[in-house]
């Protein structure tokens, strides 16, 4: 294609004034798109001795059937050069990690136009030959490119190519004959090529909040991200007590891509859409050039079939993307045909532990320093509950940073207020056990009895439960047992 001197239409002037630098490039190759359809219909019209009939492609008459077959077919068009869009455009990123050739940037433009310009929908459906068909089909995008429907590049459309298994272009109406099939783009590629960065709705209610562990380590960060990008880039964090779902966010950051975080918790509750969500945030990934981060995964599934069809399809829709997992679990082989980067995260020292409680307290009291003994009060606050061992989503809960799963009551107090009215007294540190912050950590770890406060006194319940078929001793047996005599079967 050839670039013209013409000016852009008025949709796409103001669009361009819009969104951010690298869209200009759109627009420009879309005036290439134009200037190729304005010949093609001038081709059509020349020949066409009725080209204005409003029933166009509704039927066919003799003379239309002689002509048809005593044309050679095709639009006529010369072939173009190939074109390569500049680095850190728009269309550059997408070539670049979708594995796009030039023939490949023309096909999307072509089918994107009646997205981003009304009237290529009317002019496409001249161009079919049927007024209701408004989106080029695999023939007249063939054409357009000056290539013959029975060409090589007719493969570039099919299942397996970058343009369709990436999800950046869909072949619909596979019951019609290849060339007849009509090309559509998805509404978040079209979002995309306008500058839009914001994630694709298919995946609301999956998508975790991207928290960095600000107390990481140097060494454990360059550890991740360059096991990151290293092989199919899939990264097993094994939590034995840090944050490795900041640590995984931090490494993501320091390597170059946007951490993009998939909950483990709300995957599990929607199981069976798992393949679908899979490939949305694959083609989320590739577009806005991010890593994933997964997990924690003992949220997953507990029956191993279940869980290893979860990651199995996980792990193949975003093979080749940076993919950082993190749980207590141990890696299963079964989960991935890849091999991952398995890193252990340990449990931090009392000192960094008292720096994550002080970051997350210092989160939670922005915007609300009017006492300025809150302020005052923070490292030392941070010292009196730096002893509760809290994964990092319970951390932030009682610090406030993070929204609580259920709503405050008045035996559970979540926020740093609540933190400060039961563990801080005029300024001063009272001790780590206080109902605000023992029952949000205890009643939250499996791992340890409930401790809860009784009467101003502190007494542990254990939450472990007698065997399955265990009958308790009534107190008529009891008093038997007291009388030395045996107990009755």
């Amino acid at each position: 294609m050839t670039h013209t001197a013409e000016t852009a239409p008025r949709t796409a002037a103001e669009a361009t004034a819009v969104v951010g630098v690298g869209v200009e490039h759109v627009w420009a190759r879309l005036r290439a798109v134009e200037e190729r359809v304005r010949h093609a219909v001038a081709s059509r019209r020349a020949t066409d001795p009725d080209p204005d009939d409003p029933y166009r492609g509704q039927y066919l008459t003799p003379e239309a059937a002689a002509r048809i077959l005593d044309e050679p077919g095709g639009l006529g068009l010369p072939a173009h050069d190939p074109w390569h869009p500049p680095a850190g455009s728009v269309l550059g990123g997408l070539a670049a990690r979708f594995g796009l050739s030039p023939l490949d940037l023309d096909l999307l433009l072509i089918a994107v136009a009646p997205d981003l310009d009304a009237r290529f929908e009317r002019l496409y459906g001249y161009l079919n030959d049927d007024l209701t068909r408004r989106r080029p089909t695999v023939g007249l995008a063939l054409e357009l490119c000056g290539l013959a429907g029975a060409s090589p590049a007719r493969f570039r459309l099919a299942p397996g190519a970058p343009l369709v298994e990436g999800g950046l272009l869909e072949v619909t109406e596979p019951e019609r004959p290849p060339l007849s099939r009509v090309l559509a783009v998805p509404d978040r590629v079209t979002g995309h090529l306008l500058g839009d960065a914001r994630p694709d709705t298919r995946l609301a209610g999956v998508l975790g909040e991207a928290w960095e562990d600000p107390t990481a380590e140097a060494a454990q960060i360059r550890a991740a991200a360059a096991a990151a990008g290293t092989g199919a880039g899939l990264v097993h964090l094994r939590d034995r007590g840090g944050d490795a779902g900041g640590l995984a966010v931090a490494a993501l950051r320091a390597a170059g891509p946007r951490p993009l975080v998939l909950d483990a918790a709300a995957l599990a509750r929607r199981s069976g859409d798992v393949p679908a969500l899979a490939r949305v945030a694959a083609l989320e990934a590739r577009l806005t050039g991010s890593g994933v981060v997964l997990g924690p995964l003992e949220a997953l599934p507990d029956k191993p079939g279940e869980r290893a069809r979860i990651l199995a399809a996980l792990c193949g829709a975003l093979r080749g993307i940076p993919l950082l997992t993190h749980g207590t679990t141990d890696w299963d082989p079964a989960w991935a045909a890849d091999t991952p980067v398995v890193l252990t995260v340990p449990a931090p020292s009392p000192e960094r532990q008292a720096e994550r409680w002080r970051h997350a307290l210092e989160r939670a009291a922005v915007g609300d320093r009017a006492a300025g003994s809150a302020a005052d009060g923070t490292e030392a606050l941070a010292r009196a509950v730096a002893a509760h061992r809290l994964d990092s989503g319970q951390l932030r809960r009682p610090a406030g940073s993070e929204p609580s799963p259920r709503p405050p009551s008045s035996s559970t107090m979540h926020g740093t207020k609540g933190v400060e009215k039961t563990s801080v007294d005029h300024g001063k540190p009272k001790g780590p056990h206080r109902p605000g912050t023992r029952v949000a950590g205890g009643a939250a770890s499996s791992r340890r009895p409930l401790t809860v406060a009784c009467g101003g006194g502190r007494e542990t319940r254990s939450d472990h439960r007698p065997p399955k078929g265990h009958r308790p001793v009534g107190r008529g047996d009891r008093r038997i047992r007291r009388r030395g005599r045996p107990v009755a079967a």
